[in-house]
């Protein structure tokens, strides 16, 4: 009986023909293959993160659009107005933006009916939008349309989920943070 190595040749092979020679510095080790293919595979996905970021939208133009329309059709009620002062404006806006509830409710009262004609994302901010808006007011008279930056955000239980995402954030959790500088004065 012949052991293994009688069989063939002297690298095992039954056929009896060489195996081809690669010399040292061409061989890859598993240990390169191990070390390697992570990092290329985290580079790889660190570059599509950041086109998949880069490429996300603004923002959900009909969430955002739903938010001004539902805001801009009730403030206009007297019955609303207190709900919406305390719930679609943050306590920081309503805190240091100097509009206190009776002022709020006096400038909305002298307006009729307001027009959301047009919503658009600020390039550079996702929840800074511009609000163009036509005011009719209670003695007649119509105003705009006037443009307005808001900006937004989510207060939510969504909150850390959206992250700076607002299409991710329920239209009910939308606040104004900031915005009204451009609106018209009921002088």
């Amino acid at each position: 009986m012949k052991s293994v190595t009688e069989v063939g040749d002297h690298d095992g092979r039954a056929d009896g023909h060489q195996p081809e020679r690669v010399p040292r510095q061409h061989r890859s080790s598993g240990l390169t293959h191990i070390l390697i293919i992570p990092i290329i595979v985290a580079a790889l996905g660190a570059i599509v993160a950041g086109i998949v970021l880069a490429a996300r939208p603004q923002a959900s133009a009909s969430n955002v659009q739903k938010f001004f329309n539902d805001y801009f059709s009730r403030v206009t009620q007297a019955s609303q107005r207190w709900n919406l002062y305390q719930k679609d404006l943050t306590k920081d806006y309503r805190q240091y933006s100097n509009v206190s509830f009776s002022d709020y409710n006096s400038w909305w009262a002298s307006v009729k009916q307001v027009a959301v004609n047009n919503v658009q994302s600020t390039s550079g901010n996702r929840w800074a939008f511009t609000v163009y808006l036509t005011y009719h007011m209670e003695d007649g008279k119509t105003i705009g349309p006037e443009p307005i930056t808001y900006s937004l955000v989510c207060n939510g239980p969504l909150t850390s989920v959206a992250g700076g995402m607002p299409e991710l954030c329920p239209r009910n959790d939308l606040q104004i943070e900031s915005g009204l500088e451009g609106a018209p004065s009921n002088s």
